[in-house]
């Protein structure tokens, strides 16, 4: 039976009885505001969330700036070559204006495509998230775009045999695509850990989404090459049961890979003691 308080006409002709009324309403009140409280700190919790590795904000502000100006020389330095009579042929100032054109558009793509966060169920909370390093396909970049200075400079110069040039050329682009590209894809790559399972999304110009269970989740492995290891990144495997090509997701060049590790196998243990 739900406890009553004394009516009114109880308590007019009796002072105790008065007092004891107060005293139940302002108990009442007390665990009452107890509860919300307790409430509200429950719900902060479940909203925290850990970037591993930088913030969410970080990791698209610098796409556009970037892609702004890796293009640029390219841009440049083709209409300079369209606008004037040099010695350079005229096919590379198109491909230069090309490419140039490319970088910018795709940076431009790139940052209006940041992949959203998982959508998360009723029980289910997001404890971290991460993303793949982008300092690797940055020193890519500026690596091919030295490459491809150095084959301008040498091919102006008609005393230096052509293929000398053209394979500076060739390299420096090449090595300049997939560093541009790279920095693009790690940049639209993101890693949630919730209390629930452990996801994998990409979007560009679609979404897609990978997923396991944390209660599927049989192994974990953090890895480190030597070169991995100079830059002071790694990557973090999840393995289930199952088909490999859907039970497996690589946390690839990911910085404080233990750090992701470690939350991981919180998330394994907590999951293990629910279920007893």
């Amino acid at each position: 039976m739900p406890r009553e308080s004394p009516s009114t006409e109880d308590t007019g002709a009796n002072p105790n009885a008065v007092a004891a009324s107060n005293d139940f309403q302002k108990e009442t009140e007390d665990k009452s505001r107890e509860s919300s409280d307790s409430e509200a700190s429950i719900s902060g919790s479940r909203d925290s969330t850990e970037w591993i590795g930088g913030d969410a904000e970080n990791q698209t502000k610098w796409v556009l700036p970037w892609s702004l100006g890796s293009g640029l020389p390219f841009l440049l330095v083709g209409i300079s070559v369209l606008a004037v009579d040099t010695a350079v042929p005229t096919p590379l100032g198109y491909l230069s204006v090309s490419l140039g054109a490319l970088v910018w558009i795709g940076g431009l793509v790139t940052h209006l495509s940041a992949p959203p966060n998982p959508q998360t169920y009723d029980d289910e909370a997001i404890v971290s998230m991460t993303t793949p390093t982008r300092r690797i396909a940055a020193a890519k970049n500026i690596i091919g775009l030295v490459l491809i200075v150095i084959g301008a400079i040498l091919l102006i110069d008609i005393t230096i045999p052509l293929a000398y040039p053209l394979i500076s050329l060739l390299a420096g682009i090449y090595v300049y695509s997939s560093g541009i590209f790279e920095f693009w894809v790690n940049s639209l790559t993101r890693y949630f850990l919730t209390n629930r399972r452990f996801v994998k999304r990409y979007q560009l110009l679609s979404v897609r989404s990978k997923s396991i269970p944390i209660a599927r989740i049989q192994a974990t492995e953090e890895n480190r090459t030597m070169f991995e290891r100079l830059f002071g990144i790694g990557h973090v495997a999840v393995e289930s049961a199952g088909d490999s090509s859907t039970s497996r997701i690589v946390a690839r060049a990911i910085e404080h890979p233990r750090a992701l590790a470690e939350a991981l196998q919180s998330q394994i243990q907590n999951g293990r003691e629910e279920r007893l």
